[in-house]
């Protein structure tokens, strides 16, 4: 496993999500209004889920490597960037919640499917942090 640099103390395997901002993010998940995206069979809703998100250095784009993942961390989605900041939260005893949404199945079509779901997934991860920051600051009252 990795460790901090600054004091050598090893991470742990998962950075757990605050369970405070976690209660939030399902009130904003209930209140969130989300684009509708193509598929196959018509447009449908974007689902708001709570799962293991691993994080590593490459964009997934196989069928094999996509379920070693989840065989072995049960990971629900992969992202390249929010293991550091929950990192950095762990050490700082700041409470963190990584959102993703989600562009591409991490499967053989993931590079045509990054590009066509792209601005749709990044507004509706927009409009989600939106909502939770609007339950955040009423939560601060």
């Amino acid at each position: 496993g990795t460790k901090n640099p600054a004091t050598g103390q090893r991470n742990p395997l998962y950075f757990r999500a605050d369970e405070r901002l976690l209660a939030l993010a399902a009130r904003a998940a209930a209140r969130v209004k989300l684009e509708e995206v193509p598929s196959a069979r018509g447009r449908r809703k974007p689902a708001i889920t709570n799962g293991v998100i691993v994080t590593g250095d490459a964009f997934i784009a196989s069928d094999i490597k996509k379920q070693e993942l989840r065989e072995r961390f049960s990971a629900d989605a992969v992202e390249m960037e929010g293991a550091a900041v929950a990192q950095v939260c762990y050490f700082m005893e700041v409470p963190c919640l990584v959102v993703r949404s989600i562009s591409d199945r991490a499967d053989a079509t993931a590079k045509v499917d990054v590009e066509l779901f792209y601005r749709i997934a990044a507004n509706n991860s927009a409009s989600f942090v939106m909502e939770l920051i609007a339950l955040l600051a009423g939560d601060q009252k």
